[in-house]
């Protein structure tokens, strides 16, 4: 958690150099490599490579289909349920504005949905609390527009 804080910080840092009047030559361009890195190794922290892959988007720096390509790697059934949960903490996480990203990215929601009903009831206890803390901090309206999302399922075509 320490270190996604530090991730993010370095990240504000960056983003006020790259306008500023001394603007670093290529230091956006080399930041980019860097989370970029971070967000396809699967020996990093699943809360850091969820972040990564999170900033590149919002950023404009990842295609909505790589970042759904990344979220099925991590979601996939191979992956530690409380490793995946810690990849969609790093990723949808709080108050980033993640809860308005699933919902209006149906894939991205999809993807979570599929994970978290195929996770064995005998391992959902073990990430609950980090799923309860990663989505408890969207705002209620949000939340509530969540779960209509996931009890409609998936949109004709979709």
């Amino acid at each position: 958690e320490a270190l996604r804080r530090q991730v993010e910080a370095v990240h504000g840092a960056i983003g006020l150099l790259d306008c500023g009047p001394a603007r670093a030559e290529g230091l956006r361009d080399r930041w980019d490599a860097v989370l970029h890195k971070l967000a396809a190794r699967d020996t990093v922290a699943g809360v850091i490579r969820g972040r990564a892959a999170r900033l590149l988007l919002d950023e404009g720096r990842l295609a909505e289909d790589e970042a759904a390509r990344l979220m099925g790697l991590a979601l996939s059934p191979g992956t530690p349920p409380a490793d995946a949960a810690a990849w969609i903490e790093g990723f949808a996480g709080g108050a980033s504005g993640g809860g308005m990203l699933l919902v209006h990215d149906e894939r991205l929601l999809t993807l979570v949905d599929a994970w978290l009903a195929g996770i064995p009831a005998d391992r959902f206890t073990d990430v609950l609390p980090l799923l309860r803390r990663t989505f408890s901090a969207y705002e209620p309206a949000v939340r509530r527009t969540l779960g209509e999302l996931v009890r409609r399922g998936p949109a004709a075509g979709a």
